[in-house]
């Protein structure tokens, strides 16, 4: 193999020509690793016609990856349209249950909100249940705070297992005129009542199955489409080792 080639029939790290073979060859006919041609084949092929591992073209066949008018192979190169003979393995997570906004124990406190959802951490302490604000210094939520239904649904989730919960509160002003003098402004204070609770359910993972394709994320493919498609992929890696690995393989010997 000579640095620079111009010859057909001399391979070169750097090949011209109408007809090249070598590392980095731009022809009309070339064959090599990186290759800009019309009708190319190799590893990485840029051509009209291009058949590699990795090939773009007008018509082209990649077994890893592809694109073009035409083209056939493994994957989409950088979302190029191609028909993709590599079926999509896809595990996705289910969507979670959406969560209202959540707040804080000191807003509802000081007023600057009326109501709201505060995360709260739910345990069995003692045979008790034990409720607090999860905020740092997490206040502890007394029984007599919540209504009935509220204490058995977060029982119902600590039971379950799961250590946090949205309980929505509602913030109500008082004002406490007993005792206070003719000048005196009436004592103000802030009463909190939980009245909902929002259960957190972690994302639970879905039954892995097959995609068509990146545009289709959800379309399951079917098992015998899918085999099709592999055994297709197979015949074209067959083809480029018959078609060019080969002749990779001599040019470097």
């Amino acid at each position: 193999m000579q640095l620079f080639s111009s010859d057909p029939n001399v391979p070169g790290v750097f090949a011209v020509g109408q007809t090249a073979t070598g590392v980095f060859v731009l022809a009309q006919f070339g064959t090599g690793v990186f290759v800009v041609a019309q009708f190319g084949r190799g590893v990485f092929v840029l051509a009209q016609f291009a058949v590699g591992f990795v090939a773009v073209g007008q018509f082209a066949a990649g077994i890893l990856s592809t694109g073009g008018m035409g083209a056939i192979g493994g994957r989409s190169f950088f979302g190029l349209p191609m028909f993709a003979l590599l079926p999509r393995l896809r595990w996705p997570l289910a969507a979670r249950t959406p969560l209202p906004t959540e707040t804080t124990l000191a807003a509802l406190t000081s007023g600057e909100v009326e109501e709201g959802f505060v995360r709260v951490r739910v345990a069995r302490e003692g045979g008790r249940l034990a409720v607090r604000t999860s905020e740092s210094g997490g206040k502890e939520l007394l029984a007599a705070e919540m209504d009935a239904a509220v204490v058995r649904a977060l029982g119902d989730e600590a039971d379950a297992g799961r250590d946090e919960a949205l309980v929505g509160v509602l913030a109500a002003t008082r004002r406490a005129d007993d005792g206070a003098g003719f000048r005196d402004a009436p004592a103000v204070t802030r009463h909190l009542s939980v009245q909902t609770v929002q259960g957190i359910l972690p994302p639970a993972w879905r039954t892995p199955f097959l995609g068509a394709s990146r545009a289709n994320a959800e379309k399951e493919m079917p098992v015998a489409e899918a085999c099709g498609r592999l055994t297709l992929w197979l015949g074209l890696c067959v083809g480029w080792w018959l078609g060019v690995g080969q002749a990779l393989v001599a040019m470097f010997r």
